[in-house]
């Protein structure tokens, strides 16, 4: 998850709210501008990974649904006369 790459930046961070979908950061006292434009950058570079990562992996399983040598609707012999 995010807020464990960002945990490993130093930036501590939540999901709060009944759907889970509002940032709680938890700054220390002196917050400046400069802090602000730092989370910023840091989330936006870990949720662009993640994301890179989440279509790799859609690519990848999307790719292997395509192609199975075992599948039972692949392609058939017919033998015999019909």
């Amino acid at each position: 998850m995010y807020f464990f790459s960002l945990k490993g930046e130093h930036i501590i961070i939540a999901n709060e709210g009944p759907n889970k979908n509002v940032l709680f950061i938890t700054p220390p006292m002196c917050f400046a501008l400069e802090n602000a434009h730092t989370v910023i950058k840091t989330l936006d570079r870990i949720l662009s990974q993640l994301e890179k990562e989440d279509d790799s992996l859609e690519f990848q399983q999307s790719n292997e649904q395509s192609f199975n040598p075992y599948s039972i609707t692949g392609p058939r012999t017919i033998t015999g006369d019909r």
